[in-house]
């Protein structure tokens, strides 16, 4: 996979992960119904998982690029 998909795949996983914070306000200001807005509060269980898999990705990226300027 080219290093541009891993960091795009990063910048998704940490926009998930930080849902739990700005998605509920996001669904109550929008009118949603209180069943979408506690699913959006349960996301908040899979935060740290998102977290990491960001993390990870971005290492990732950052390996496969250096790999690409060496060669």
């Amino acid at each position: 996979m080219h290093y541009k998909k891993y960091i795009i795949a990063s910048a998704i996983s940490f926009i998930m992960a930080t849902s739990p914070f700005w998605l509920p306000a996001l669904l109550y200001a929008l009118g949603a119904s209180d069943g979408i807005i506690n699913w959006s509060l349960g996301l908040a269980g899979a935060s740290e998982l998102f977290t990491t898999l960001g993390i990870g990705l971005l290492i990732l990226s950052i390996y496969h690029y250096r790999l690409k300027r060496i060669s």
